[in-house]
């Protein structure tokens, strides 16, 4: 019994995970991904392989042959074995600013070295610290420069919204630890400490993404009081259109009935998509027609559909709106065609593309017709019948824009 006490003493404190089911986080965006410039700005050592790994949006992988010059070589965040006081932590500033609902700490493939236990740490800062610059490299340690820059942001006392918990090994069964947290508002910084030392695969921030604030409607130039007064314009809201359903903008899936290949999530990245793996992509209907017909109108009878609710900002289309559906890779497993209504909290669907035909590996703008002149703040996109769309664009004006509203010419 004093050999146990005596353990616990030296481990600390530290509470067992409360895991939450995979897919818990599936609808929110991660926050620090590499994808979404998520980076790391210091991490106290990097010897077997540097923290970046653990922002990377693909899965670990592992190969048994590979070594570096100083070990195994791992897919992860892995320090060397702690031979001095303290514990490693590193220092991530999150590409997307929000706030934090959950994490989902992975340490797959690190079964006889993961890290034994982690906290979270969150901050909002201003700008991006004024630290030296990095050196991500196998083999390295933060200088003692380094150190004493970094120790300016008092991370130490950032705010707590995971405390001390003990991680698994990296087996099948044991890696996954989605776990929910107590953030208290927006977040732009977070400190993860492990504790001692060790290895992590990937570190998942998710959250809901505060979105940038928008510049003001332009004012009208004052007529002098010498001249005839003309009536005043409206401004222009073509100058405040945005993607509204980009991840930036906070646009995120809230619903949908099928992502066999890829989560939709993917279809809000602000960036072109850079391969198959990086869209929605639902499996092929197993009860499709065997021979396909078509109708009077001449659209092929498919006998099915997928689709996908996202929530958006409350916005209104306006001149200069449109909508852009990339079937960018898809070259023989695009969908047939697409429909796009637009909802306020999924209440009366609203059609704004008619049913359209894609093609394969190309954008393709869609032409917005019916009632568009209302407040909108979901997006459903059905694809007809099953298939791969890798980007959405919804370029609408944000209806808290100042100087004008849906009424505006």
């Amino acid at each position: 019994m004093d050999d146990i006490v005596q353990k616990q003493t030296l481990q600390g404190a530290a509470q067992e995970p409360d895991l939450l089911p995979l897919d818990a986080y599936a609808s929110y965006v991660d926050l620090a991904s590499e994808s979404y410039g998520g980076k790391i700005l210091f991490a106290t050592d990097d010897f077997f392989a540097v923290a970046e790994n653990m922002l990377k949006r693909s899965a670990p992988v592992w190969n048994d042959t590979t070594y570096t010059e100083y070990g195994k070589e791992m897919d992860g965040w892995e320090t060397r074995r702690k031979r001095s006081v303290g514990h490693d932590w590193c220092i991530i500033e999150l590409g997307l600013p929000g706030t934090i609902t959950g994490i989902h700490a992975d340490t797959a493939y690190f079964t006889g070295n993961n890290v034994p236990a982690i906290s979270i740490q969150s901050a909002v800062l201003s700008s991006t610290p004024d630290l030296p610059r990095r050196n991500s490299q196998m083999g390295s340690a933060a200088s003692p420069a380094d150190c004493a820059a970094v120790a300016s942001l008092k991370s130490e006392a950032w705010h707590t919204i995971l405390p001390r918990t003990r991680l698994r090994p990296g087996r099948p069964e044991t890696r996954h630890h989605v776990l929910a947290v107590s953030a208290v508002g927006p977040a732009t910084h977070i400190r993860l400490n492990i504790y001692p030392d060790g290895g992590l695969a990937r570190l998942r921030i998710h959250g809901l993404v505060t979105p940038p604030p928008l510049a003001p409607a332009p004012a009208p130039t004052p007529t002098p009081a010498s001249l005839p007064q003309q009536p005043t314009p409206a401004p222009a809201p073509a100058a405040h259109i945005v993607d509204v359903v980009s991840v930036v903008q906070g646009g995120r899936p809230l619903s949908w009935s099928n992502a066999h290949y890829g989560s939709p999530i993917a279809l809000l990245a602000p960036q072109r998509s850079t391969g198959m793996h990086d869209g929605w992509e639902t499996a092929r209907y197993a009860y499709r027609p065997h021979i396909y017909t078509a109708n009077e109108s001449g659209q092929v009878i498919m006998g099915h559909d997928e689709w996908v609710v996202i929530a958006c900002r409350e916005s209104v289309f306006a001149p200069g709106s449109r909508i852009v559906i990339d079937t960018n890779h898809y070259k023989g497993n695009y969908p047939e065609s697409v429909v796009v209504e637009v909802s306020m909290n999924e209440t009366v669907w609203r059609t704004v593309v008619e049913r359209t035909k894609l093609g394969p590996h190309a954008e393709q703008a869609m032409s917005i017709s019916g009632d568009t002149g209302e407040p909108f703040n979901r997006v459903r996109v059905t694809m007809i019948p099953d298939g791969g769309i890798s980007r959405l664009r919804v370029y609408a004006a944000p209806v808290e824009t100042a100087g004008w509203s849906p009424a505006s010419p």
